[in-house]
């Protein structure tokens, strides 16, 4: 006869994928809610264009402030460093608290 704590184990094996897939599920769908506040200022489809700020999609490992074709506040542009991109480091500092970021920006 196996032990409690054996099938317990067991039981927590066979259904970890499943609330790990809920909790991812429960974490997008935060992310998504929380990315529609970005969605009224830009766009976030592969060939998305500048509307009020640039597109957002491919910004993972973007150069900061080196989207061709935007003008970037002060407060960006002095953060544009040749090879410094957006990171989780980066875009956390950035998404805490943007005017502590980069003093200046819009």
């Amino acid at each position: 006869m196996k032990s409690t704590t054996a099938s317990l184990f067991g039981a927590a094996f066979l259904f970890s994928p499943l609330v790990a897939n809920a909790a991812d599920d429960a974490l997008i769908a935060l992310g998504e809610q929380q990315a529609a506040v970005c969605k009224a200022c830009h766009q976030v489809d592969p060939n998305g264009m500048t509307v009020v700020g640039p597109p957002l999609y491919g910004l993972a490992d973007r150069e900061i402030a080196a989207f061709s074709g935007f003008n970037y506040s002060e407060g960006l542009s002095a953060n544009r460093v040749e090879g410094k991109t957006w990171d989780v480091e980066s875009l956390d500092a950035f998404l805490t608290s943007p005017v502590a970021f980069a003093p200046g920006t819009n």
